[in-house]
């Protein structure tokens, strides 16, 4: 974690003093303490991580406020130099997280950390296939009780709404896209 906070906050210095675009990308695989979920899911909410200058030693806080205060300055900004560096790094800062839906830790993650999908546009990249669809809604509707007091008539009626699900996914996804071909929207 020492090194994650020192990697932080020279990318935060280096992105909110510039005030030029920069990308953070972080793969799933790369997480190895929660604690680095938490400090991106503040810097999603917050713009800034809680106590991370405070912790650094090597005073970059003090260089921040310094040089900020002449950047604000010149931009016409006469508040605190912070906020005017927190806002920089919140326009110019982005943050892509590279995770797979797949199992337990995501759902954990989402419910833990509200802002990964709060303050996030979630992309899939591929479309699932109509196995895994069928999979899935197996899965799902394997357990549930319809209250059909005839067993044969239950499993009939659930073979038949499971087969369904795939299509009605299919079909939200093609309007899906075509929302996004209309109004470039993603949904």
């Amino acid at each position: 974690m020492v090194d994650f906070d020192a990697f932080l906050i020279s990318m935060f210095k280096e992105v909110g003093l510039s005030g030029r675009a920069g990308v953070f990308l972080l793969n799933e695989t790369q997480i190895v303490f929660e604690q680095q979920v938490e400090y991106i899911n503040n810097v999603l909410n917050t713009g800034e991580v809680p106590n991370l200058f405070e912790k650094d030693k090597t005073g970059a806080k003090d260089a921040i406020l310094k040089e900020m205060s002449e950047i604000a300055k010149n931009a016409g900004y006469f508040g605190d130099p912070w906020n005017f560096f927190i806002s920089r790094l919140r326009a110019s800062l982005h943050i892509v997280l590279a995770m797979s839906p797949i199992g337990e830790k995501f759902r954990s993650r989402t419910v833990m950390f509200p802002s990964l999908v709060n303050c996030c546009t979630i992309d899939w990249f591929l479309p699932w296939d109509q196995g895994a669809l069928l999979m899935v809604a197996n899965n799902k509707f394997e357990t549930l009780k319809l209250g059909i007091d005839d067993p044969k008539q239950e499993i009939e009626m659930k073979k038949n709404i499971i087969s369904s699900c795939p299509f009605m996914h299919n079909i939200v996804r093609g309007y899906c896209g075509k929302i996004w071909t209309a109004m470039g929207r993603s949904v």
